[in-house]
């Protein structure tokens, strides 16, 4: 039983200013890839539909894989479908239809895929019991404006001699819509093109056989023929009698003629009927299914097919198939910088931002001006928490790019968790919370204590000063009172951050202190009752005041007040603490 084999190519911008930006043509062609190599869909193989889109499809690749699909890989059991949306033009000197790639140039009609040497040099040449091709294009240019017969006539691409081919050969057929034109806007539903968005209504149902269940080209295109306007009506050119199965089981086309030598020679360049066509232009020499292409070009061609096919699988979420394929592609190519940024994007996709990170390094390392690159290497920095070398890498990839709105997204967002993160590095180098505070090690707990002992020395030294310098009063009371300060801050400071451990420091000197302070008053006054002595000496003016009584009033105010001080610190920073929980 055959295969069917698929070329899906979408083309939204391109190099040469002169097409503008379509909407659609990309959305378009993933959406019909996806639907061939649905379970629910086509249920095409994975392996046998590739893609191109944007950039990627140059006319250089575009040729060659259009010539390995149709004169190497098919068979005469095999259906081959090629779909096509951008732009069509015909070439104003030689009136040659051409589509348009993404380096293509409309003055230089070369840089486009000749539409005569797709007819007559692949699809005629062709093993293929069966090939359509679906043109799905903007028509573009003065000439075809001049030659058409209705709005949206296709014939002024073809020209007479290939329409005429066309019909002296079965199982060749173009398909063709009308995407739009200088006359008519590209339109769209649900954010597909009118065609695309139909046709995928009409094979998800309407369009099926309901005896066979199978969906064939002629069972659609009566579907899309009554519910299409008169600019996507399809346009059919080609013979092709027997029925063209998109979906279901395969027919069997023997060992007929699917084509005979004959009318092959109605489409062969050497045919004369076509001798009075003008030669290919030099630029042309590498057209459809000419010559071979270098062992270079077959690994690029090679891993662009197997590159299609992870993709495809990426976005059906079989990440796993499509890491293992493009691994395999990157054996075979390492340097494949395509197969790298894919690669990083499934990394990125599960989550291994690191290993992703690795693998996009690789890839600016090998091209510096990969604006997506430097993008992927913003995202997955920022991922990780890196937003300073994010901004970098971002900045990066706009000098190269700058008018890519997802990287200048990108951009701002890395800049608002740039700034979330100074803020809050500021708060916390303010004011940091008793967790974020450093541990109370050794050294830092013997500071503390030699800060209380030292504090308490001075304390007792200010008081005694009167007795070797008797007019030092004012100072000794300073000295006193800064030495004080420092117990009641150090205790409150210890206590807050560190809890109860710098709380029994405090304690425990407090407990020195009142110790001082009690035996003091045993020793010096205890011939006296107390309250004889405060009424004696505490009613007297600060003039009168003795260095003894000093120190009493000192050593007693320093045992209470760094303790309470201690007790307040202590509470505070438990109510602090259970906050942040």
């Amino acid at each position: 039983m055959g295969k069917r084999l698929g070329l899906i190519i979408g083309v939204n911008s391109y190099q040469d200013a002169t097409f503008r930006p379509l909407q659609f043509a990309e959305t378009d062609a993933r959406a019909l890839a996806q639907w061939l190599v649905h379970g629910r869909g086509g249920n095409w193989n994975p392996a046998d539909v590739q893609v191109l889109l944007g950039t990627e499809a140059t006319r250089e690749l575009a040729e060659n894989l259009i010539g390995q699909l149709c004169l190497q890989r098919a068979g005469p059991e095999d259906l081959v479908v090629i779909y096509f949306a951008g732009y069509a033009f015909v070439d104003q000197i030689s009136g040659d239809g051409y589509l348009a790639c993404s380096n293509t140039y409309y003055q230089q009609s070369g840089s486009g895929i000749h539409v005569f040497s797709l007819v007559g040099q692949v699809m005629a040449q062709s093993r293929a019991a069966q090939i359509l091709c679906i043109l799905d294009c903007f028509q573009f240019g003065q000439l075809w404006n001049r030659r058409r017969g209705t709005p949206f006539d296709y014939k002024p691409l073809l020209g007479p001699i290939v329409q005429s081919g066309l019909q002296q050969i079965q199982g060749r057929l173009l398909y063709c819509t009308c995407r739009g034109s200088e006359m008519a806007p590209e339109m769209g539903e649900k954010n597909l093109g009118s065609f695309m968005y139909r046709l995928i209504m009409g094979v998800g149902g309407p369009a099926v056989d309901p005896a066979t269940g199978q969906v064939t080209l002629q069972g659609l295109h009566t579907f899309l023929s009554q519910r299409l306007d008169d600019q996507h009506r399809p346009q059919v050119f080609g013979r092709e009698p027997r029925p063209l199965v998109l979906v279901g089981e395969m027919p069997s086309f023997g060992t007929g003629a699917l084509h005979s030598e004959s009318a092959m020679a109605q489409l062969s360049p050497s045919a004369s009927g076509l001798a009075g066509l003008p030669p290919l232009a030099p630029s042309d020499t590498s057209s459809l299914g000419q010559g071979q292409p270098t062992p270079d070009q077959n690994l690029l061609m090679q891993c662009q097919q197997m590159l299609s096919q992870a993709r495809q699988l990426v976005q059906m979420q079989s990440f796993q198939q499509a890491y293992q394929l493009t691994e395999t592609i990157l054996q075979v190519n390492p340097t494949f910088v395509d197969g790298l940024i894919l690669k990083g994007q499934i990394l990125g996709s599960v989550g291994q931002f690191q290993e992703a990170l690795d693998v996009v390094k690789r890839v600016v390392d090998l091209d510096p001006n990969n604006a997506l690159g430097w993008s992927m290497a913003a995202a997955l920095l920022a991922n990780t928490g890196q937003f300073p070398e994010a901004m970098l890498a971002v900045d990066r990839s706009l000098s190269i790019d700058p008018s890519n709105s997802e990287t200048v997204s990108l951009k701002e967002m890395i800049r608002e968790k740039l700034a979330e993160a100074q803020l809050d590095t500021g708060k916390r180098s303010r004011l940091r919370s008793p967790e974020q505070k450093p541990r109370d090690n050794a050294p830092s707990f013997a500071l503390a204590a030699g800060i209380q002992l030292v504090a308490l020395i001075a304390g007792v030294a200010g008081a005694f000063l009167p007795l070797l310098v008797p007019s030092a009063k004012v100072i000794s009371i300073l000295l006193e009172s800064l030495a004080l300060a420092v117990l009641v801050v150090n205790g409150w400071r210890g206590s807050y951050l560190y809890g109860v451990k710098r709380f029994l420091i405090t304690l425990v000197f407090s407990l020195l202190t009142g110790g001082l302070f009690g035996g003091l008053i045993l020793s010096l006054y205890k011939t006296t009752p107390f309250s004889d002595f405060l009424v004696r000496h505490l009613s007297s003016s600060f003039s009168t005041l003795t260095p003894l009584t000093i120190l009493t009033l000192w050593l007693a105010a320093a045992a209470a007040l760094p303790l309470l001080s201690a007790l307040i610190g202590l509470i505070a920073g438990i109510i602090a603490r259970a906050r942040r929980k």
